[in-house]
């Protein structure tokens, strides 16, 4: 009895841990993380639940509807941040989590989309 009390909250912990995720066209996308490779430029490997090999570097892609967004990289403790075009390339601390920050920044009403900044799988044709 006391092993099968065990094992079902070891289920129920399994099942309430958070899973990663960021959004895209709207859809939420869940990862899971694969490995990730150290170095001057560390990358994290991940798959997503479509079944793609992603790597992720710790930077963010924002496109604001105007200029009020800066204040939400303010408010959110963001500072390296650098303007290309109509988009914004956020680049995070090692302690920030990409996907929780991802994450708050694409639900806030002053972005259009907000991303990790992907390193896709390079095929030949």
């Amino acid at each position: 009895m006391k092993s099968s009390k065990i094992i079902i909250f070891s289920l129920l912990l399994i099942s309430l841990e958070a899973k990663e995720f960021y959004y895209e066209y709207g859809k939420k996308i869940e990862v899971t993380k694969l490995f990730q490779k150290r170095g001057l430029n560390s990358i994290s490997f991940y798959q997503t639940s479509n079944g793609e090999k992603v790597g992720v570097k710790n930077e963010i892609i924002v496109k604001c509807k105007d200029e009020v967004c800066l204040k939400l990289f303010k408010k959110l403790n963001l500072t390296d941040i650098e303007k290309v075009g109509n988009f914004y390339l956020i680049k995070l601390k090692k302690n920030q989590n990409i996907f929780k920050i991802s994450q708050k920044l694409y639900e806030d009403n002053s972005t259009i989309l907000a991303h990790p900044n992907f390193i896709k799988e390079i095929k030949k044709r």
